[in-house]
């Protein structure tokens, strides 16, 4: 009988000493569970914010890119009505030349051929304030490609030209 008895007393010492064990593992598990959940909405939320960030730059790209194939349009046939209303605010506009803040100079000149623009890349600015983005002109008969970047400033609730460059 005093055997059956230490043999049980052995029995539940085991017992609660494995219940103890796998108490902690089941609470260290649920501790890892709720930390990964943690993880895993900070995670979704990064997502969701670079989303949006990306759906709303592919807007603006889309906004934008019409108003810089009219702008060339215009610097090419030297509209300057036009132009003075898509040019950000401190740029001087005369009949032969556009004067940009930083003293980049545009002199107008007719182009007679034919051009298309292949956008190859755009980039809205962190604050969402002003836009890059570049275009490959294509221009018939000739057999360079120019390249002509952009630059945009989100002023009274408008994208305005802010400066242009072109490299051959």
């Amino acid at each position: 009988m005093k055997r059956n008895s230490t043999f049980l007393i052995i029995l539940l010492v085991i017992l609660i000493f494995f219940t103890y064990i796998k108490t902690n593992e089941l609470k260290e598990t649920r501790d890892e569970n709720i930390s990964l959940k943690i993880k895993i909405d900070e995670q979704n939320y990064e997502y969701e914010k670079l989303k949006n960030k990306y759906r709303i730059e592919y807007e603006i790209r889309n906004l934008v890119d019409i108003k810089a194939r009219g702008i060339y349009d215009a610097l090419m046939s030297s509209d300057i009505d036009y132009l003075i209303t898509e040019m950000a605010m401190g740029i001087l506009i005369d009949n032969d030349k556009i004067t940009f803040e930083n003293g980049n100079l545009y002199s107008f000149s007719e182009m007679s051929n034919k051009y298309s623009l292949r956008q190859r890349y755009f980039e809205l600015s962190e604050d969402n304030l002003s836009f890059i983005t570049g275009y490959e002109v294509i221009v018939e008969s000739v057999d360079s490609i120019i390249i002509c970047i952009m630059e945009f400033t989100f002023q009274e609730n408008d994208w305005k030209l802010s400066n242009i460059y072109f490299d051959v």
